[in-house]
């Protein structure tokens, strides 16, 4: 059976038949596609995140509703879809990073997540496509370049220029190990709002706009 795209404009009642019912159930952008590679199912998440309606998705070939790119900026979505060649290979589907380019914005840069569904003795069957967020990585190196645009000298600089408390800086290597407000207000036996105000206490001092760009300056001196 050939699995590739090839479909165009398929009814999407049709194909909705073929979309797994836990679907429904999944707090993350997804989109659902058919052995033939046409959206069959896609959230409203996933409309949020593609910029683009279900009715202008739903039917169409995955790679017109979706243009993801590689992170080198070429194509991925392509009618001879990776995800489907792996898939009809019997070979596993790693999770795979994909650049969704912006119209006048930054690109978007995804990981995903890709399910497939086949029914007891049917075939085809549903690829679910499940959006993980996998942009820390790309903010956290937009950050750093830019703390090191505005820094002419950033192998100087030190916490100390910044006169952070010992609770402050706790607070701050804390963020910068994935620790949430929460989880830091429990270890020190504080509550949230004193941690939070020790949070903007430290983005003060730092001169910076959010706890991520705190914690790219973080890495920077310290690392």
């Amino acid at each position: 059976m050939d699995n590739s795209p090839t479909g165009r404009g398929s009814d999407p009642d049709m194909l909705r038949g073929w979309v797994p019912h836990w679907v429904d159930l999944l707090g993350m952008p997804v989109w659902v596609t058919g052995a033939d590679g046409n959206v069959a199912f896609i959230n409203s998440r996933a409309e949020e995140l593609l910029g683009k309606p279900a009715q202008s998705c739903l039917g169409h070939p995955c790679y017109e509703a979706v243009g993801g790119l590689s992170l080198d900026g070429s194509p991925f979505c392509t009618p001879n879809c990776p995800v489907h060649r792996l898939a009809a290979g019997g070979r596993e589907i790693e999770p795979y990073p994909l650049r969704i380019p912006k119209s006048g914005k930054r690109d978007e840069i995804l990981r995903v997540v890709v399910i497939v569904s086949r029914p007891p003795g049917q075939d085809g069957g549903s690829f679910v496509h499940c959006i993980v967020d996998d942009a820390r990585h790309e903010r956290f190196k937009n950050y750093l370049d830019k703390v090191v645009a505005r820094s002419r000298k950033p192998a100087e600089l030190s916490l100390d220029a910044f006169a952070l408390t010992r609770r402050e800086r706790e607070v701050l290597r804390l963020l910068a190990e994935d620790e949430s407000l929460h989880s830091i207000a429990h270890r020190f036996n504080l509550s949230y709002a004193t941690v939070r105000n020790h949070s903007q206490h430290i983005l003060k001092k730092l001169r910076v706009h959010s706890i991520l760009e705190a914690i790219a300056l973080y890495l920077l001196i310290e690392d």
